[in-house]
């Protein structure tokens, strides 16, 4: 299991404390914005973990953009899923052939108490056995 944890903004801590509901807005923000210190919004961050998915579609897939859909929230144990539908670039070299196509993932996460950061849990990846596959 893998986990993106982001730190969330003190003014989108208020937010989503006072409107639990506009969740999908609130994870679209939190997406866009960039931590301080870093050289990188957090949807960048989230599209290397989503990439990982990809791997055996070419070499060097890309990802782009991606959109938060479907959101559910349980205000009680603070824990939820979305869905990232997301596009999928991969360029194959020995071709000099581009892919492109849509793809969507459901991300599980929960908020910790004080509203301060979201970890984001992903599901293990699929990996290739050499051996079982000879």
């Amino acid at each position: 299991m893998a986990v993106l944890e982001l730190k969330v903004p003190d003014d989108q801590q208020r937010q989503l404390m006072a409107q639990p509901f506009l969740l999908n807005r609130f994870l679209d923000a939190l997406l866009n914005h960039q931590e301080e210190g870093t050289s990188e919004p957090n949807v960048r961050k989230l599209a290397r973990m989503l990439i990982q998915y990809h791997y055996a579609e070419g070499i060097s897939p890309e990802i782009s953009e991606i959109e938060v859909t479907d959101c559910k929230f349980d205000t009680d144990t603070n824990r939820g899923e979305f869905v990232v539908v997301y596009l999928v670039n991969s360029y194959f070299s020995c071709s000099a052939d581009e892919k492109q196509h849509f793809s969507n993932h459901r991300i599980n996460f929960e908020i910790n108490a004080d509203y301060s950061t979201v970890q984001m849990i992903f599901t293990e990846v699929p990996t290739r056995d050499t051996f079982e596959e000879f």
